[in-house]
């Protein structure tokens, strides 16, 4: 039986253009309501720059199953966000670049990639841009992720208290706290970009040359042996939704010097209870009736 045939995310034109033109785009005179603006103007350049002189690998969701699964679990947000992202970027094609400052200097790590899924996941493809040091508290500033969809360029710090405020749908903007449906599309979003990340390293035989073999692609977007896609690992899927635990599933990269051996490995941490005992409770034959 022949599987049909799936439509990927469209071609990010916006973000295309803004590469081709960057150089002069870094030259406009521009008005900011806030410095945060302004960063954000500044990260994107950069990131559009970074595109143009280096490339981007394209990567590709295979299915919507595992898109889901992505965009229902919970980052893990006791734990430095930063370093679990900094180490899962091992097997990634990254940028190693030297932050100069008074006091010394910082390495961090720099990816770019275009994200593709099925199109009624993502419409039009996202490009992003990942920024993280070995531990949050080393570069501040310097650990980020940025999206550009097809309409707007958006920033998350790598740190607890960000995550925390987009899981509640807020997104702070000049200054001031705003809820919409966006800001729970662009929560998805992160979600989405930092499982795929631990996951790829989790997985690394789970990412294959090529896209995905009944993809329907947009005529702007180029095939290449540079774009690889992901396949949905069926027993992860399982045990994650038949678990009855009452703690999501989780990712867990090993940082620590002391795990000599695994450190940079990341691995799934199956949903369970943090205390106590679990229990179950089913429909029995004797008592269909007074539950229906």
């Amino acid at each position: 039986m022949k599987k049909s045939r799936v439509k990927y995310s469209k071609s990010n034109k916006h973000f295309s253009q803004l590469v081709l033109n960057v150089d002069r785009a870094k030259q406009l005179k521009m008005h900011y309501n806030n410095l945060q603006e302004k960063r954000l103007n500044v990260l994107t350049l950069n990131h559009a720059e970074i595109e143009k002189i280096n490339g981007n690998e394209n990567i590709f969701i295979e299915t919507e199953e595992l898109y889901n699964f992505f965009s229902l679990t919970e980052i893990n947000r006791q734990s430095d966000i930063a370093q679990q992202v900094y180490y899962s970027l091992k097997n990634r094609k990254y940028i190693d670049e030297i932050y100069t400052k008074s006091n010394g200097n910082t390495p961090y790590r720099i990816y770019v990639f275009r994200l593709f899924a099925p199109i009624n996941k993502i419409s039009t493809s996202l490009a992003i841009c990942i920024s993280c040091t070995q531990t949050y508290n080393e570069g501040l500033g310097l650990n980020y992720i940025t999206f550009t969809d097809h309409n707007s360029s958006q920033e998350l710090l790598l740190y607890k208290d960000s995550i925390e405020n987009l899981k509640n749908g807020n997104i702070i903007t000049n200054n001031n706290i705003t809820e919409n449906e966006y800001s729970n599309k662009i929560y998805e979003y992160y979600r989405v970009i930092m499982n795929l990340i631990f996951y790829m390293n989790a997985y690394p035989e789970n990412v294959i040359n090529g896209v995905p073999q009944k993809a329907v692609l947009d005529e702007n977007v180029k095939i290449s042996d540079k774009k690889i896609t992901i396949s949905k690992n069926a027993i992860l899927f399982e045990n994650y939704e038949k678990s009855p635990h009452l703690r999501r599933g989780h990712w867990r990269t090993f940082t620590s010097d002391y795990f000599t051996n695994k450190q940079g490995e990341t691995i799934w941490i199956d949903p369970a209870y943090i205390k106590g005992e679990a229990y179950t409770v089913i429909e029995g034959k004797n008592n269909v009736k007074s539950i229906q």
